[in-house]
Order: structure tokens, then sequence, then C-alpha cells
């Protein structure tokens, strides 16, 4: 296993000073040899997992000072509510002052456009968009996921030091570098953050994938959702020419049945319409109950990543889930295929947590699983991440009471 921390603000940035210092060595450490990389789960069973972990804070209802309640959402599991949190405009969308009432639209968010959720009422949101409130439906809008689900570990290599590399080698332009920017300040938590938007209808799935790793005394660890198209141009470029260039990549990669295709998605990928997420397991050590506005969770101070059968983001046959490719647009057909020998036990144990949301994962990546559901809603849209998202909008989160009164 790999150790880390849940970064608090310093934390954070030591890490990323820590990552860019460490990038070309990066792949190394973590690979570890063959029999590591097999290496079954700490505990024999799920009760033992969870009783190892630590917990802060437990006994009281009072943290600092402030007296809060665990919010209760049977429905999207989510640890704390929409309201409050940043939503971003997928595609371009109207803004209405009355739901449901064309005549009233007050104009549009543009695509990749953020704001503050303040409240949800069935498929609609009302949000402050700068300095006016509307009404917008979220069925083409994505949310923050640390907003609504502060249990996960979030760590964006992409927009920190890239892990992408292709049988160890490192991709010219891409290894190592910042390829774009989502780290920032969020009012919600008082400290900086990365961003990692989905589709709203995407984050329930990611939610319950949670909740069961957190059964089992886990936590996923997701490292990219979306991703914008000019980046993924950038690294199919550059990918595709160390391909052509370099014989052992070209070897990697080329092992029938995959092909470079399998490993870089050469058009549009999910990843532009918001469907997808790449994530890896750890096992929870330490938590701590947080207070955030009126509510409080468990926020994970440390945990152990399991060691998977490849580095995060090695683009090559290492790092297939299947023994066959298996159609992306397909929910199912991925049930009736082999494992590839690589596939570990923590590997199978992420893939359990994910399908059983009912995420799909992708035949030639055990880290990345498509919301096929989500993607066939937005089927008739133009989403293609033709947009940066770099800003957070979000606020700390009251009850519907106090909410209530902030609004007379």
């Amino acid at each position: 296993m790999k150790k880390r921390r849940k970064k608090d603000n310093l934390f954070q940035l030591i890490h990323i000073i820590v990552v860019l210092c460490a990038a070309g060595i990066l792949a190394v450490i973590v690979l570890g040899d063959k029999e590591n990389n097999k290496s079954a789960l700490p505990g024999d069973t799920a009760e033992e997992q969870s009783a190892d972990i630590v917990i802060r804070n437990t006994e009281t209802e009072k943290i600092e000072g402030k007296t809060a309640a665990f919010y209760i959402d049977e429905v999207n599991h989510f640890e704390l509510p929409v309201q409050g949190a940043t939503g971003y405009a997928a595609v371009d969308i109207s803004l209405f002052g009355e739901k449901e009432v064309p005549d009233s639209e007050k104009g549009k968010v543009l695509a990749g456009e953020g704001f503050t959720i303040l409240r949800e009422e069935g498929d609609w949101w009302y949000i402050r968009f700068g300095e006016q409130e509307g009404w917008v439906k979220h069925e083409y809008c994505m949310i923050n996921l640390p907003d609504i689900l502060p249990s996960i570990i979030y760590f964006n290599d992409n927009a920190t030091a890239s892990m992408l590399r292709s049988s160890g080698e490192k991709i010219p332009n891409i290894t190592g570098e910042v390829l774009y920017e989502s780290f920032t300040y969020t009012g919600r938590y008082e400290m900086e953050q990365y961003i990692m938007p989905v589709l709203y209808s995407m984050a329930p799935k990611i939610a319950k994938a949670q909740l069961l790793a957190r059964e089992d005394g886990n936590t996923l660890i997701i490292y990219e959702t979306y991703r914008p198209y000019e980046v993924q141009r950038k690294i199919v470029d550059n990918f595709s020419a160390l391909v052509q260039s370099n014989q052992k990549v070209s070897d990697g990669v080329n092992q029938a049945p995959w092909s470079i295709g399998w490993f870089i998605a050469t058009r549009l990928s999910n990843h532009q319409r918001g469907v997808a997420m790449d994530v890896s397991l750890g096992k929870v050590i330490e938590e701590e109950m947080v207070i955030c506005g009126d509510y409080k969770y468990y926020g994970v101070l440390e945990y152990d990543e399991y060691i998977m059968p490849t580095p995060m983001h090695e683009l090559s046959a290492a790092a297939v889930t299947f023994r066959s490719g298996v159609s992306s647009a397909s929910k199912t057909e991925w049930e009736n295929c082999e494992l590839s020998d690589t596939m570990n036990e923590p590997a199978i144990l992420l893939q359990n947590y994910c399908t059983n949301a009912e995420l799909t994962p992708l035949a030639s990546e055990w880290w990345h699983f498509n919301d096929l559901d989500s993607k066939e809603r937005i089927a008739d849209t133009q989403i293609g991440g033709q947009y940066y998202i770099s800003e957070n909008y979000s606020v700390e989160p009251v009850s519907a009471e106090e909410g209530e009164k902030a609004e007379e």
C-alpha cells in the first residue's frame, strides 16, 4: 500500500510541491514488484477492517461550540445537502424567474459557467448566478462532488502533476505537467480543494459506491471526473506520437485485441460529457467528525491506498480489466467477460462497489467507470467539454428552517 493523508490547507500545498518534484520517479515507487501488486486486503473480514478505524469526536453533538446533525438522504446517499453546493452548466441553459414558465426567462447560463445552488425542487435548482437568482433545470447540469460527498478522497493528478504514462514511459508534454487548473478555494469548507464535476444524475451512483466502500472500512479515491476537450486532444496527440516513436510503448499498447483507441478516446471521451470518473480505493485508518454549516459528517484524516494492478493512468495493456474488449456502450456485456490476470483483489473490490451502484467498468482501464444511463439522457445534446472549469461558488449548507429564515 502507499499511505496518504487527507489533505488540509497546508498539506495540500506541501503535497503539490512534493508531487511536482517526484513526478519523474512516482511510477517506479508505486509500481513495486508483480507479487506485491497481488497482495491481499488487510483484515480477513469487513468487520475487522472497520474495527481498525480510529474515530474522533463521536460522543458529542457539539464541535468547537457548534451544534449540528447528520444529513439524512436515503434516496441519493449524499453526505451533505445540495443546498449551497456549486453547480455548472454542461451546455447552454436558460435561467428562469419562475420554474416551468418559459415566458419568465431571465437569460442564459453558458456551458462551463458555475453558480451556487440555493435549493432544489423536483427537476429544478434555484440558483445564484452572478448577481441574479432564478431557476434552471438540472438535467443538463454538473455538480461539484466534494460539496456533497466530503468523505471521498479527491486528488486530480492531471491538475497537479499528471501521472499519465505508457509502459512506465513518460509521455512528452504530459507526464508531470499541470494539464489544467482545478484546485481552488471553496467557502463551503474554508480551504482549497479540487473541483470534481459530474452530471448531477451520476452523483447518486458515486454516492452509493462510496456508501458500500465505507461499510467495509474503505473509501473511494477519485483522480479525475470532467476533463476539458482541449486537454483530451493534447493527451491524444502526444501519446500517439510516443506510440509511433517508442517500440516499448507500441508493444505495450498494441497487444491484440488492444490498440491505442482503447487507452485514450481519440475523439470525444465520456470525461468531456461529465459521465466518467477515474477512481482508486483506500482503506480508512482514521477519521474525524467535521462540522459544515448546520451539518456534520465523517471526514477521512488518514488512509492507505491499496496497491492496484498498475499505477493510476498507466495507458497500456498492463492496466486492462478484462481478457477481451467490451463495448463501452453496453451496460451488461462486461458481465460475461473473464477478468484479466492482472486484476487483483483490491481492483475487483473497487469494481464491485461501482458496478453494484450501476456504474459500468471500462475494459481497458481498471480505474475508469462510466454512467451510461446519464450518457443516454444527454444523447440529444452537444455536451462536448469545450470549456475549462476552475471556479468554486460553494457556501456552507444551512438547515431548511434556517434557509427559510434567510429568505424572509
